[in-house]
């Protein structure tokens, strides 16, 4: 597969060159390629305790729709430093720098989907180029009412457990949910 094949010297090649700051903490000069499973959506519910940050990092060819639900923490990307609130949402374009900075003395629960471009294009319509309403809302953050972020949690881990079945129409299943959480953004 394509991301496989590509490294920080491939990344240069294309013309991309992230610019680390010191936005990004004390440190941190450097920057990683996060491989993610071989499927075109991955989906995670995750409560943790022992999360001690990251490095800098980008998905090449994949969108990241991050949600904070609790805990403490301070992501940085775009050149900007954000304390995160319970609800906040933040979408990355494929190959944004990003990271996060998290007080271990508390759990830290945020919801986080990865999807590949190919993947979110199958949903476009003539009316709706999901490419570029995603790319619009991009490196902002939004703060979702407690409804939808509840919604939200709610499909995540239903879908969670449903990509890893193996039943007939699980796919349009998981298809047609990812839709929906997609029309609440």
């Amino acid at each position: 597969m394509r991301e496989k094949e590509i490294s920080k010297n491939n990344i240069k090649q294309r013309n991309y060159n992230p610019k680390i700051t010191s936005d990004f903490g004390e440190g941190n000069n450097d920057f990683f390629i996060e491989r993610l499973p071989m499927r075109a959506l991955n989906f995670s519910h995750t409560i943790s305790n022992d999360f001690s940050g990251n490095k800098p990092h980008i998905h090449i060819g994949y969108f990241e729709i991050f949600i904070f639900i609790k805990g403490n923490a301070v992501y940085y990307f775009d050149g900007h430093k954000i304390h995160l609130t319970p609800g906040n949402l933040i979408i990355f374009p494929p190959e944004s720098l990003h990271k996060t900075d998290v007080d271990t003395n508390v759990d830290y629960e945020r919801v986080v989907i990865h999807f590949s471009e190919s993947y979110l294009n199958k949903f476009s319509t003539e009316e709706t180029d999901l490419y570029e309403a995603l790319i619009d809302r991009s490196n902002k953050v939004y703060k979702l009412d407690n409804r939808i972020l509840a919604n939200i949690a709610y499909l995540v881990d239903k879908n969670m457990y449903n990509i890893e079945k193996d039943e007939i129409a699980q796919d349009i299943i998981i298809q047609s949910e990812f839709a929906i959480l997609l029309s609440q953004l």
